[in-house]
């Protein structure tokens, strides 16, 4: 686990952001001298389990839609709702 101070995190965002992502380790960020905050690394895994409820209902309501032919086709979306 890496400590940062917010004047780091202030001037090498980019930079600590490529350390937590590429480490996989949380970096501690300090305000003052104590921990305040922490940065850490995420994965699609762990945002789809935490909205998995959602993604499941909205799947089934499309799939419901589907069987009432109730679609459209991309053109036709597209036409009517891009240009």
């Amino acid at each position: 686990m890496t400590f940062i101070n917010t004047v780091t995190l202030k001037n090498d965002t980019n930079k600590v952001i490529r350390m937590v992502v590429s480490s996989r380790e949380a970096a501690i960020v300090t305000q003052h001298g104590r921990p305040a905050v922490a940065i850490v690394p995420i994965d699609e895994t762990d945002l789809i389990l935490k909205h998995e409820k959602a993604y499941a209902k909205a799947i089934r309501q499309g799939l419901r839609d589907i069987q009432r032919k109730r679609t459209i086709s991309l053109k036709s979306f597209a036409k009517k709702n891009l240009s």
